[in-house]
């Protein structure tokens, strides 16, 4: 079986594939990358994949699987790549989990495409109707500006984004609210006019795919996209892992 990491800066994603099923998937935080497993039977395991945009935790990682399974993990940018044109002024400064995504997206949905990554940061990223990465743009994250608003309002409480705590209403009557319809509202209004933007300049019909994840809480205050794959990055793991195979 193959196990795919997907290694951000707030939390680490796993995916356990057997072939082409995603059979188990699990979430850890980034500072516990110790105890990854948590209980789970890891004998099986073949193979392992790494997509990572904390150098420092995927390099200790690394070290830990391979001691622990006598596995040498593949890590995305490292030692096995993305198979996707890179239109990017400097082709390395593109963050390889949106690469994986992109691809994912493209294999998956098809192309052209624009995919949405509701994480630390909020990815937009295009892939063109030539299955080329044709570049994208970076937004704060929603959780990262909801605690830098509590962190710097002194009045203002730190707040929790998640799918079962959502605005009541458009407008808040207390602060805790006020705050979920800014996050809620305002960043789905946000996404909703970059899409449009993207799909004035590049193609009106363009689908569009969101992940990452912030993505149960915003979902449905994004009118724009089309489709939502909470997996979207450890299937493009998978289907790296794949291609890699396939060329043997």
């Amino acid at each position: 079986m193959l196990l795919a990491i997907d290694i951000g800066n707030t939390s680490i994603n796993l995916g356990l594939f057997k072939q082409d099923e995603l059979i188990d998937k699990w979430k850890v935080c980034s500072s516990a990358y110790r105890d990854l497993f948590k209980g789970r039977e890891k004998r099986d395991i073949e193979a392992i994949i790494i997509c990572s945009v904390v150098p420092s935790l995927c390099q200790k990682i690394e070290k830990s699987l391979n001691e622990e399974l006598n596995i040498r993990p593949l890590v995305v940018g490292k030692n096995i790549s993305v198979v996707l044109p890179n239109l990017y002024q400097q082709p390395k400064q593109v963050g390889q989990d949106r690469l994986v995504n992109s691809l994912a997206a493209a294999e998956i949905y098809g192309f052209p495409v624009i995919v949405i990554d509701f994480g630390t940061a909020i990815t937009f990223d295009f892939v063109s109707k030539n299955r080329e990465y044709l570049g994208g743009i970076i937004v704060p994250g929603i959780k990262l500006s909801v605690d830098a608003l509590s962190q710097k309002a002194a009045l203002l409480p730190t707040i929790k984004l998640v799918s079962s705590q959502t605005p009541e209403d458009l407008l808040g009557r207390n602060t805790v609210q006020s705050m979920l319809a800014g996050a809620a509202y305002g960043f789905g209004s946000l996404c909703d006019a970059i899409i449009k933007k993207m799909r004035e300049k590049y193609g009106r019909d363009i689908l569009t795919v969101g992940t990452g994840g912030d993505i149960s809480f915003i979902r449905s205050y994004c009118s724009q996209i089309n489709k939502i794959d909470e997996e979207l990055s450890l299937k493009g793991l998978w289907l790296i892992y794949r291609q890699k195979i396939e060329k043997k």
